[in-house]
């Protein structure tokens, strides 16, 4: 994409838009996805440049198939994800194409997915956020109100990189699309100005975020454990020989395993784990114990 300089000034700058540590290019690639995609002016060596299309039909429903040439990944929006390893290129095999705030989130995510298990890149089920420049991971299960979190820290001024997935290259986090999924009733709660979509038949909101760093160096992993019997909100760490059985529970995907010495080496970070209970009273208590935690592991490395 290409941005206009003022007649007069230098010639204009050439931006690439990247995502999970992608350059992304192709038809798909539209002006309206780029606009919530991060931008870089020089994609970082071992990036490598991905194309993204559609084929517009229909395709016999098939489990998850991963090899070192090529991967078929069902996606969340319906349809189908085709990545080939040597030339490239992702093709969303799709009843219709997708809105652009749909492609951004979820679909991307298996691209970068794929891409991830093909790189040796870590992938894990969850979102990252900046604080001082420094990444740190959020982590749970399926519903465990991560975007909620993500949202809510987004409230406070710090950029979130991802949603859904963390992809990690040389102990960085790399950014995902500029959007964050909420359900509907969590972005009327939290007031966002965000655009209606629908994913799987279901009303989602998508949220815009604004830019970001490209990458962060990843400090720390933050595991949310919500019990809704709990009387307030805790925070523990979790001891070291406990982190990799975390780390393999956290995964993106169970066909996606990086390498042992890999995850050995995000094993090494420190984990903390944060219990509170469901409800949005506890929203508040949550994100300032999450404050608390990168406050104090920051002192700690000054």
């Amino acid at each position: 994409m290409v941005v206009a300089a003022p007649e007069g000034h230098a010639r204009p700058a050439v931006t690439h838009p990247i995502a999970y540590g992608l350059a992304l290019a192709g038809p798909a690639v539209s002006p309206a996805l780029a606009a919530v995609l991060p931008e870089a002016g020089e994609v970082p060596a071992g990036w490598p440049a991905v194309t993204v299309r559609y084929r517009i039909g229909t395709r016999t429903e098939q489990a998850a198939a991963f090899s070192g040439s090529g991967a078929v990944v069902p996606s969340a929006a319906g349809g189908h994800l085709v990545f080939e390893r040597a030339a490239m290129e992702a093709t969303f095999e799709v009843p219709a194409r997708h809105d652009d705030l749909v492609l951004a989130h979820p679909c991307l995510a298996g691209v970068g997915l794929v891409a991830a298990a093909w790189l040796d890149r870590p992938a894990l089920h969850g979102g990252a956020f900046v604080v001082g420049g420094e990444a740190w991971g959020l982590l749970g299960g399926v519903s465990a109100g991560k975007s909620t979190l993500l949202a809510a820290l987004h409230g406070r001024g710090h950029d979130v990189l991802s949603d859904d997935l963390v992809v990690i290259e040389d102990g960085r986090a790399l950014a995902g699309p500029r959007v964050l999924s909420l359900r509907p009733d969590a972005a009327e709660r939290l007031g966002s100005d965000a655009a209606m979509v629908q994913v799987g038949g279901q009303p989602r909101a998508r949220l815009r975020i604004g830019p970001a760093p490209i990458h962060a160096e990843l400090r720390g992993l933050l595991l949310v454990d919500y019990d809704d019997d709990a009387a307030c909100t805790g925070v523990e760490r979790v001891p070291a020989w406990r982190c990799p059985r975390v780390l393999a529970a956290s995964l993106a995907h169970p066909d996606v395993r990086p390498t042992a010495s890999a995850l050995l080496d995000l094993a090494a970070l420190p984990v903390w784990r944060i219990t509170g209970a469901r409800r949005w009273s506890e929203i508040d208590r949550v994100v300032d114990a999450i404050g608390k935690v990168v406050d104090a592991r920051r002192i700690d490395a000054a």
